[in-house]
């Protein structure tokens, strides 16, 4: 039985607990973590496992206990010269180490040894980004308890819609949960086989069942007293499903009412939480941090970084050329240096790297005190520090290039391939044809004993596939997952709007091709879109620039640029009354003319400057858009997203546009004369 003994005589339900576990107990990030563990790899030029004491410190957590097992002395050297090791810290941290754990399962049995946990604690993953209300949801827990004596965890689920982009193909689960309580009754994870095993009885014995595979698991439980010791009690539990599901483990439906332990599902609409549990997901994350969904634990939190617009964060230090070009969605460390005609996107480059001339970085992560000499080319890869990249060398999608590894000159990596090199091996036996003839470093083989049995029965995401390789795993996944049909909770929208709007955005161009087809009146075209905006979550100025962008998306895509404006005319002849309806006030005008904009300078070949003044000359002639309106947009150019301010100011310059504004301006003062008059 449990060795771990409650202190009764003393209330310590102040002080708020959390449990850390450092290791993931898996290989998804080898051969990087042979030499470093995951939670202290740079996510966005800061340890991950900052972030999570981060996370728990912003929600009034005031002891953490980290349990680790891999490269255990690096994060008790981490801590100890971490902010959260000085007398000025709101929240204590304590490691415990030991290299025999092999499962979270291990750890919570050491933690029950320890006699540590004196009330609720939060159980958390050291992967974690994240800015929840933990101390809410805690308190939600000890209500369930308060209504449930048997409840031994409440875990946390946010919702996220199949295919959200922050929901990973290898956490896919479905559950299900009494509508009235919230209590589960069947946690299942979605592996390979596609196959879910429910028993029959958990229909019959619970009048009311919502079947969920509307959420993404959060792998936050807030944990009674009573947890660790019933993972001492059992030494089978090996993960937190194993506890959540144990029942169906064991027993079809008897045993919970035989142990009487209950776990609770909290759901969260609002807040972000996700776990970097493989390089899929750290891609995911870091762009999510770059774009601010992490809030407030963003870039320039950090000291003596500068945060730019189109989401640019510099450090101190940072050298560029004149014709270095930063695109979008891009972090730079300390003391790190671009050489002429350089070109980075959706990227993040640690401390004191030199990068080359002509060198084009996107959508890759490149850590400290790296070398990347001139017309690099790298697309979808990680890059360690200390790395050399020699003249000519390209990194294709998927690749990872561990510590100390040289590659090049002249050399061009296939996808998917990880570089390896240990400079305490003996060994100067390196593929030329791979590396380089200068190059240090070998093809890194998976041990597959790395992962356990049940690993390998999870569907594994691919970094750097496509979104058409990946076409053939959606549809399995699809089908494997038709219980969400019957979800009450279906028609309930995700906060974050990036998949909604995309949706959204379809059934509009869907309605709006039906309405010209078929003739259907503005007003029901009109009731069509609200119904999807209110579906949706919308709001009002997307919902303008949504709507003007889905009727330029009307003509035919193999019209000719020229013939563009005569088969759109007819179907704003028709849709006049609905983008009146939409296009009112001043903002709504300047929504407009944004939409118009954005579409002209992302499809040059159909809407090209001059159609580009027909259009704004249309809505004018049919009193769409005011003189004033349409002056003050050529004047003052406003940001917009994935463009750049010289592309818009390009464009207001254009002779076609600028006549334009010139008869406009004459045509208004010949107005205002004619009103003095």
């Amino acid at each position: 039985m449990s060795r771990q003994k409650v202190d009764t005589s003393v209330k310590q339900e102040d002080v708020i607990q959390a449990v850390i576990i450092a290791d993931s107990f898996t290989a998804r990030f080898a051969p990087i973590t042979h030499f470093k563990p995951r939670v202290l790899l740079p996510l966005v030029n800061r340890p991950l496992l900052e972030y999570t004491l981060e996370f728990l410190s912003n929600a009034g957590i005031d002891e953490t206990f980290i349990f680790s097992c891999s490269h255990w002395q690096q994060i008790k050297q981490f801590v100890s010269e971490s902010q959260f090791s000085s007398d000025n810290s709101s929240m204590s941290v304590k490691v415990f180490a030991a290299e025999s754990f092999q499962s979270m399962g291990d750890a919570l049995r050491e933690l029950d040894a320890k006699a540590v946990i004196k009330s609720d604690f939060i159980l958390i993953n050291g992967d974690s980004v994240g800015n929840l209300p933990l101390k809410e949801i805690r308190a939600q827990h000890k209500n369930n308890r308060l209504k449930d004596k048997g409840c031994v965890m409440t875990t946390v689920f946010r919702r996220a819609k199949p295919h959200h982009r922050i929901r990973s193909m290898e956490d896919e689960f479905v559950t299900l949960v009494d509508s009235d309580t919230q209590k589960i009754l069947h946690f299942e994870r979605v592996l390979n086989n596609r196959r879910l095993q429910i028993p029959l009885c958990k229909f019959q014995d619970n009048p009311s069942v919502d079947i969920h595979h509307d959420l993404q698991d959060t792998h936050i439980s807030i944990c009674s007293i009573n947890v660790p010791p019933l993972f001492t009690d059992n030494f089978d539990y090996e993960t937190r499903d194993h506890f959540i599901d144990a029942p169906v483990l064991i027993s079809a439906c008897y045993l919970d009412q035989l142990l009487g332990n209950s776990i609770y599902a909290h759901v969260v609409d609002t807040g972000y939480c996700a776990r970097v549990n493989n390089i899929t997901s750290y891609d995911r994350i870091s762009k999510d941090i770059l774009q601010r969904f992490t809030h407030p634990t963003v870039p320039e939190m950090q000291i003596m970084c500068s945060y730019q617009r189109h989401n640019i964060y510099k450090k101190n230090g940072v050298h560029l050329e004149v014709d270095t070009k930063i695109k979008e969605n891009v972090a730079i460390g300390t003391d790190t240096s671009f050489g002429s005609k350089s070109y980075i996107t959706n990227s993040t480059v640690g401390s004191n790297c030199r990068i080359g001339k002509n060198v084009r970085i996107e959508d890759s992560y490149i850590w400290d005190n790296v070398v990347i000499e001139d017309n690099c080319v790298l697309n979808q890869c990680i890059i360690a520090d200390n790395v050399h990249l020699k003249p000519n060398v390209t990194i294709s999608g998927g690749s990872l290039i561990s510590y100390n590894v040289v590659l090049g000159p002249n050399v061009s990596l296939k996808k998917f391939v990880h570089i390896i090199y240990d400079p305490n091996e003996q060994n100067d036996n390196f593929d030329t044809s791979v590396v380089g003839k200068e190059g240090k470093g070998v093809v890194y083989v998976e041990d597959r004993d790395d992962d356990s049995e049940e690993e390998e029965d999870v569907i594994q995401e691919i970094w750097g596939e496509s979104e058409d390789e990946n076409d053939e795993d959606d549809d399995k996944l699809t089908t494997s997952t038709t219980f969400s049909d019957n979800s009450s909770d279906e028609d309930r929208i995700d906060n974050d709007m990036i998949d909604d709007t995309r949706v959204f955005y379809d059934e509009v161009v869907d309605s709006l091709q039906r309405g010209i087809k078929e003739r259907v009146v503005c007003d029901n075209l009109i009731l069509e879109i609200n119904s999807s905006k209110h579906a949706y979550n919308v709001p009002m100025k997307d919902l303008n620039f949504l709507v003007i962008k889905a009727i330029l998306d009307l003509p035919n895509s193999a019209v000719n640029p020229s013939a563009y404006f005569a088969q759109l005319k007819p179907s704003l002849d028709h849709l006049l009354p609905l983008i009146r309806n939409y296009i009112k006030s001043k903002e709504s005008q300047n929504d407009c003319i944004e939409a118009i904009e954005d579409y002209c300078l992302k499809d040059c070949q159909r809407i090209t400057p001059i159609m580009f003044v027909k259009l704004i000359n249309y809505l004018y002639d049919n009193e769409v858009l005011r003189e004033d309106v349409i002056l003050e947009w050529h004047t003052n150019a406003k940001p917009l997203p994935e463009l750049d301010l010289e592309e818009q100011e390009s464009l207001r310059s254009h002779k076609a546009i600028q006549g334009f504004i010139q008869w406009l301006t004459e045509a208004e003062e010949e107005s205002s004369s004619d009103d003095e008059e």
